[in-house]
This record gives structure tokens, sequence and C-alpha cells, in this order.
């Protein structure tokens, strides 16, 4: 890493980088999203320029400076206004284990918290997700329940859950 980091919500005219980014997490560590590469490698344009003009959702990029290196995302759910939910959280391997997630969890809150309704944030991950798993208790997140789930892979494994209260 030689330059600052930064995390910052992607600009509309910067879908480009969003599909770019995204599809590369997904096919980096495909185990680790509720989602799969060639799903989203179909998608046309107009969904990823659509995905960063939505105001129920928040798409962020990780830089080292002009570099792109991960993102994350956060949004409303559609079903419980007073709810937000982080996914997509993604880094380069030569970026992880370096702190960065403080920066990405502390986007996505400032975000969820700029929305006057939202009153709590839910968090998942695969039971064999680690990283995931340290990082959302590090950031206050409580554990709440599993439920068995058959994923995009065709494992069926545990996915637990976590909640913030705002």
């Amino acid at each position: 890493m030689s330059h600052a980091i930064t995390v910052r919500l992607f600009k509309p005219d910067e879908w480009a980088l969003y599909k770019k980014v995204r599809l590369r997490a997904l096919q980096s560590d495909p185990a680790v999203f509720g989602s799969h590469h060639a799903k989203e490698a179909a998608y046309d344009d107009k969904k990823w320029r659509e995905d960063l003009l939505k105001t129920d959702l928040g798409v962020f990029g990780v830089f080292d400076g002009e570099k792109l290196v991960g993102m994350t995302g956060v949004y409303i759910s559609k079903e419980d206004a007073t709810s937000a939910g982080f996914w997509g959280s993604w880094l380069e391997k030569s970026y992880r284990r370096k702190g960065l997630s403080r920066d990405m969890y502390a986007a996505r809150l400032a975000w969820a918290r700029a929305r006057p309704d939202v009153r709590r944030i839910v968090i998942s991950h695969r039971e064999n997700n680690a990283a995931s798993k340290g990082a959302n208790r590090k950031h206050g997140f409580v554990f709440t329940h599993t439920e068995e789930r058959t994923w995009h892979d065709g494992a069926t494994e545990a996915e637990h859950f976590y909640e913030l209260r705002l």
C-alpha cells in the first residue's frame, strides 16, 4: 500500500469500475458470496448503472490512491425500511489483514445512520467465513441466529446472522 486508502461511494458514472470489481470479487472468492460470477456477468450495463442511482443502495469502492482494490455495500431492506443490510465486501488478497475492514464498516455505518428510518443493520455470512465472523463481532454486531441454506455452489452450509442496533 503506497497511497492513502479511501472508501467512498461510487459515482453514477463509475458503473464500469463497480462492475469490474464486483465480477473480480465473485471470480476470486466465489464461496463467500450469495451470488455467483456467471449470474452477474450476464447483467446488462443498464443494471450496473441503475444500481449506482438507487437511493436505497450504497456501493463503495476501496481505493489505494487511484487503484481500485475492493468494494463493499449497504442497502435498505425492501421488506422493512427500519433495517439495513451489509453485503458484497471484498478486498484484493494483498490488501487483506491490514485493518481496512474498519474503514469499510465505518463508511457503511455512516451511510445507514444518515437514513432517519434505519434502526438496525443485519449482516450474515457462510459458516466457514471466519474473517467475516471476526469482523462482525469486532464492529459490535451481535449473533442472532443460524439458518441452513443451500448456496449457489450446491453446498448446504449454515448462514450465521448478526445485528447491530443503531
